[in-house]
């Protein structure tokens, strides 16, 4: 009787240990966690053109005093092309919004496409809400657990949406290949998925070797932890808030914001070649937000593609729609904004 009785335990303690170790958690089990994007809110419509442009050739310039690493970098014979290129931007909304960062590329052709890659490719990782994958509907991500550096376990979970991973060809901008994220690991799924792309999550490439100059504004509120400089390359910080830049933007406003720089090439460069001919293509982005207390998205973009013909002078080169022969530019304390006013 005994030995039956330690049977009948041994036989439920089996099933236990069984149910604890042996049964994984289902899907339909694991917390469902908010994708990454905030829900749509209200967006105020920009747009931005370029209305000037002056370009120079500086042979055999000084570059011994630029910063690391162009000092080390353009050591031969090379070029410098100054620049000051004037952008016309709009805000066509009934709504106060800032300025969260404008950039701009010249080149002899430019293609819009994904972020710069290696390898003749490029592109990016991005989140949507939803793909067909198989002709079938996919709008979440299993995240599967894994261990951290100290020996712990994450949980697993699923997050709403799905990641994408594009690879786009330098040379046509052609789409190569799609991987998605899948329980924990890239899975190639280029000719098994459809899914809408939206613009907003790609930037412009320069395309080929005529890139002449280009240069990036990324307006924020100084913090303590901030360098003191706020140059670096390829992207200048431009200070906001009391006593710096002011970025907002009242409804129907317009205003000149410009860059001015020095690009440096080799003598060689295609892109002073290209400038040399008098005919370029500038890519101008922008992007702007409407200052909320909600956790909404009111982040929006606009864009230019514009090929110029330029006025080629014993100076240099010229793009002008804006300024009339008694007019000149008059720069803020900041070198950011132009303000047009009469020659003395």
């Amino acid at each position: 009787m005994k030995l039956k009785v330690n049977m009948i335990w041994l036989g439920i303690l089996s099933m236990l240990v069984g149910t604890v170790f042996a049964s994984p958690l289902l899907l339909s089990e694991l917390e469902i966690r908010p994708g990454p994007s905030l829900p749509d809110g209200p967006k105020a419509e920009f747009s931005v053109n370029v209305v000037y442009a002056n370009f120079s050739i500086q042979d055999n310039p000084n570059v011994t005093t630029m910063p690391f690493p162009f000092s080390e970098v353009y050591s031969g014979n090379v070029s410098a092309v100054p620049y000051f290129v004037v952008l016309n931007i709009t805000n066509h909304s009934d709504e106060d919004a800032l300025l969260l960062d404008a950039d701009f590329c010249t080149a002899g052709e430019i293609h819009t496409g994904g972020i710069s890659g290696a390898k003749g490719t490029h592109g990016g990782t991005w989140w949507v809400e939803g793909a067909w994958l198989d002709d079938e509907w996919v709008n979440v991500t299993s995240f599967p657990s894994t261990q951290l550096e100290n020996g712990t376990w994450t949980e697993a979970y699923l997050q709403e949406g799905v990641y994408l991973m594009d690879e786009y060809s330098n040379s046509d901008n052609s789409l190569l290949s799609t991987q998605m994220y899948i329980d924990g690991v890239w899975v190639d799924v280029t000719d098994r998925i459809n899914v809408t792309r939206n613009d907003d999550n790609f930037y412009f490439v320069g395309t080929g070797s005529d890139s002449l100059v280009s240069n990036r504004y990324v307006f924020t509120e100084r913090r303590d932890y901030h360098n003191t400089s706020n140059n670096f390359a390829g992207c200048q910080f431009i200070w906001t808030g009391p006593d710096n830049f002011d970025n907002t933007w009242a409804p129907h406003q317009s205003r000149l914001i410009v860059f001015t720089g020095r690009g440096i090439l080799s003598e060689s460069a295609d892109g002073l070649d290209a400038l040399k001919t008098g005919n370029l293509t500038i890519h101008t982005m922008i992007r702007n937000y409407i200052p909320i207390e909600a956790a909404l998205d009111t982040l929006s973009t606009a864009t230019e593609l514009k090929p110029i013909q330029l006025e080629i002078t014993e100076d240099g080169y010229i793009y002008n729609t804006i300024l009339s022969e008694d007019q000149m530019f008059v720069m803020d304390s900041f070198g950011v904004e132009a303000f047009i006013e009469p020659r003395n």
